[in-house]
């Protein structure tokens, strides 16, 4: 079994045989720009990405979905696939 590393720097991983494994990033949105950034980096990917605050969650690529979870909460991203650039962004807004 491949463990998985829960951090900015290694935000999906892929496993034997090229599957993907889900992995979690805590992040924190201080500015409605924050959130406006951190959805155009989800809209460039092809695969689903989910922030949770608590029980709700929403799609990071909804602009009104993240801002409806609040400025200055802890959030966490749950990333379904792998991108270079979206693990960039995540990695300016993680929090430990």
């Amino acid at each position: 079994m491949i463990s998985q590393k829960k951090n900015a720097e290694n935000i999906c991983n892929l496993g034997k045989e090229g599957s993907i494994f889900m992995a979690q990033t805590k992040i924190k949105l201080n500015a409605v720009e924050d959130a406006t950034e951190l959805v155009q980096a989800a809209e460039k990917c092809d695969f689903d990405i989910d922030l949770a605050n608590g029980r709700a969650i929403v799609d990071a690529k909804s602009l009104l979905g993240v801002i409806s979870l609040g400025t200055g909460n802890i959030l966490v991203v749950q990333c379904h696939g792998e991108n270079q650039d979206f693990n960039k962004t995540v990695q300016k807004f993680a929090v430990a």
